[in-house]
């Protein structure tokens, strides 16, 4: 669980600076902090729920894609005789 909120702090921080700085050096126009910080408050939950569910299911995935991985390569069968009927 800890796994998944320092990954959402982090996807939170990273989208924060960023709009820091697209604040101060490309728009040239400074936006109220509430409304930085409200939409950091959505990235980080809109984060939150997809991590959760990749670490939750995580093991599932794995056993499923082993089991499409093991399939055994057969040689397609083709019927190129009389039929027997």
């Amino acid at each position: 669980m800890e796994k998944i909120f320092l990954l959402t702090i982090g996807i939170a921080l990273l989208f924060f600076i960023i709009k820091m700085v697209e604040a101060k050096y490309f728009d040239k126009v400074q936006k109220p902090m509430k409304i930085i910080v409200r939409d950091t408050l959505y990235v980080a939950g809109a984060a939150f729920l997809p991590l959760l569910l990749f670490f939750q299911f995580d093991v599932k995935l794995n056993e499923f894609f082993q089991f499409v991985e093991d399939k055994p390569n057969k040689p397609a069968e083709v019927f190129t005789d009389e039929p027997g009927f």
